[in-house]
């Protein structure tokens, strides 16, 4: 698992992430027509192998003031797990936590 520090433009303030399951991702999304969206798919990278991972559920989203919060339950070896998937509109970032 990696640290991963996440630089905001504000003031020059430095947000540090630090939790168990957190990966840098790249994430797919549909939208709909007022620009809500719904992640379909994410890719992780663990031990320099690349993970892509389907959304199963999707359980909404929460907007707040500096990111969004996506709620997903996941298949990941055939084990379901939750996932929440973290996005950083100023920073055009996705970060994601599997629990």
């Amino acid at each position: 698992f990696k640290k991963i520090y996440l630089h905001t433009n504000k003031c020059s303030d430095v947000i540090i992430v630090e939790v168990i399951g957190m990966y840098e991702s790249d994430v797919i999304v549909i939208t709909d027509r007022e620009g809500n969206m719904r992640p379909l798919r994410f890719r992780i990278e663990e031990n320099d192998e690349q993970i892509v991972i389907r959304v199963k559920n999707f359980f909404g989203a929460i907007k707040l003031r500096d990111r969004e919060i996506y709620n997903c339950e996941c298949s990941i070896n055939n084990v379901m797990k939750m996932a929440k998937l973290f996005f950083y509109p100023e920073e055009k970032k996705w970060y994601c936590n599997i629990k």
